[in-house]
């Protein structure tokens, strides 16, 4: 991928590089390069430590990460090198894939049992919660806070959509992630990738196993590999999911601003789901007879983001 000083993303084109930058070429080095400041900066030198992570784990399932750096030549150009791969463009077979993410979660243990990763990442040029937490409630509620307010800045602000997403981090969440770590329930955080969708996978042209590139890892509830999979966009979809057994589309909206596709989408999912659990934890709680369990940090983020919106303020 390489990225132009123009703020437009060049995803799936060749670019031209002025030839000074390319004094040799070695066959067995793929290089991939970044224009874009400091935020190219960081989207390197972030895959490059993702890249490293997953293949300390799993080596067969990506190419060899080589270095990161930047240009003597040119301080806005930063680059990510590789092992060269001989890739398909087919997508990878389901049940291989499948196998080989469910065992990259089962040995990608955290190495202090926390949720978040040792660097900064990114989701596309915009970087994504990384700080070490204990737990995934919080972990994540932060992190959706994040992306809330990303796509807010991009989109511009929409009561709808805030009172949605005030309902959705302070109802939905603590419903659906605080049940996992209390009543004597437990999850741990396994690397995963962070951004698995058919763009990001091929087969090994040489082995016939799956590769994956382009990571923006972090130590998570391991399910959470599995939601690009899930937007229709994507050819990889339910067999990929079902697989994987066998064995959220917000973040979208912030990286394109003026396109509101993505979060109508978003609109219809959060409605949805919040109809499903109109209850909420504390509802959820009483109806089983159980006693009600506090997350006092994550409960702040969620206080905290509700004040923002009940004082008519932006969240930003």
């Amino acid at each position: 991928m390489v990225r132009t000083h123009d703020p437009e993303p060049v995803w799936d084109k060749e670019v031209d590089l002025p030839r000074k930058w390319i004094q040799s070429v070695d066959s067995n080095v793929a290089t991939r390069q970044v224009t874009q400041h400091e935020t190219g900066k960081a989207m390197v030198s972030g895959e490059f430590a993702s890249m490293t992570t997953l293949h300390d784990v799993l080596p067969y399932l990506t190419p060899m990460p080589i270095a990161w750096g930047t240009y003597a030549a040119d301080s806005n150009v930063h680059f990510f090198l590789c092992e060269f791969v001989e890739m398909g463009e087919e997508l990878p077979d389901v049940q291989l894939l499948a196998a080989s993410l469910a065992e990259l979660h089962r040995k990608g243990e955290s190495p202090n049992g926390k949720y978040g990763f040792h660097v900064q990442t990114l989701q596309g040029t915009l970087p994504q919660y990384t700080e070490w937490t204990d737990s995934w409630e919080e972990f994540f509620a932060r992190s959706l806070k994040l992306v809330m307010e990303n796509e807010e800045r991009s989109q511009g602000p929409d009561e709808e959509v805030k009172q949605l997403y005030v309902e959705t981090l302070t109802k939905l969440v603590p419903r659906l992630l605080r049940p996992l770590e209390t009543g004597g329930r437990r999850i741990q955080p396994r690397l995963v990738h962070g951004d698995i969708w058919d763009g990001n996978v091929s087969p090994n042209i040489v082995t016939g196993k799956p590769v994956i590139y382009d990571a923006t890892c972090i130590y998570a509830h391991n399910e959470i590999e599995l939601a690009p999979l899930r937007a229709a966009r994507h050819r990889m979809g339910k067999s990929y999911v079902e697989a994987y057994f066998h064995r959220w589309d917000l973040n979208c909206s912030s990286l394109y601003p003026g396109n509101l596709r993505y979060r109508k989408m978003c609109v219809d999912v959060m409605k949805t789901l919040l109809a499903k659990h109109a209850e909420g934890y504390d509802g959820w709680v009483k109806r089983r007879g159980e006693h009600p369990a506090s997350n006092a940090n994550a409960t702040e983020v969620y206080n905290s983001y509700r004040s923002h919106v009940d004082a008519g303020e932006s969240s930003l």
